[in-house]
């Protein structure tokens, strides 16, 4: 279940981004290379995805190889920190970036990056945690989400975000905030990290959840408990 849900969110981003049949696109952050393996199901002529994590590469490799089609050639993953592409300027039609500047303490440098590789008028696609406008709710969720994934550094507002990206010297056509629910078993799940470090974040949550003290909304649903990942979306054209 948690991989299809993992699934139907990229989807959802995919159709967002609008990125036209038979382009050359670059993912930063691949990760297991999923969103990488649905741009190219989606039409694109080759997708590059970059990651600085050997262990995440290898394993979107042996999920790129296990599912032989034709989209399979159309797809490659390279080790690359995001803030030094190995790419020439002015190289893609489209760069994709999910889920991957809350771990950054330097977005500017990873954005500037990301510009500098994407042709002019070339499309950006970018999903990223909004936090909540308060910045005491906004401090308690980094802390909660920082104890699950000791790489988070901080959610960003939509201001914050967009921000960044004006900076960059990105154009924004059109952007969304979409709200997930998340399942909290299923969320400390994803990492795959030892179960035992699980118990602190739901306490964490728990604690949090009378008063709302983390902005995400964490209540019960029977014996589980639920809570509001807020995602914003923005599409964006290099000027």
């Amino acid at each position: 279940a948690t991989a299809a849900n993992e699934q139907r969110r990229i989807q959802h981003f995919v159709k967002f981004a609008n990125i036209p049949p038979g382009k050359r696109i670059l993912e930063v952050g691949s990760g297991l290379g999923i969103l990488s393996l649905a741009l190219a199901a989606g039409g694109a002529e080759e997708v590059i995805g970059v990651d600085v994590s050997l262990g995440m590469l290898e394993h979107a490799e042996y999920i790129r190889l296990s599912n032989p089609s034709a989209i399979t050639p159309k797809v490659n993953f390279r080790l690359a920190p995001a803030q030094m592409l190995p790419f020439r300027s002015d190289t893609f039609d489209a760069v994709v970036c999910r889920l991957v500047l809350h771990h950054s303490r330097v977005p500017e440098r990873i954005l500037q990056e990301m510009v500098r590789v994407l042709k002019p008028d070339g499309i950006f696609a970018f999903a990223d945690l909004v936090g909540s406008e308060h910045p005491v709710k906004r401090a308690t969720f980094n802390a909660i989400e920082a104890r699950r994934n000791p790489s988070h550094v901080t959610t960003r507002t939509i201001d914050q975000y967009q921000t960044l990206i004006q900076g960059a010297h990105l154009t924004i056509e059109a952007e969304e905030m979409v709200t997930f629910e998340r399942d909290l078993e299923n969320w400390l799940a994803e990492l795959q990290s030892d179960p035992a470090d699980w118990q602190p974040v739901r306490e964490m949550i728990e604690a949090a959840m009378e008063t709302d003290a983390a902005g995400i909304n964490a209540r019960r649903r029977g014996d589980r408990v639920a809570f509001d990942q807020n995602v914003l979306y923005v599409r964006a054209i290099k000027q």
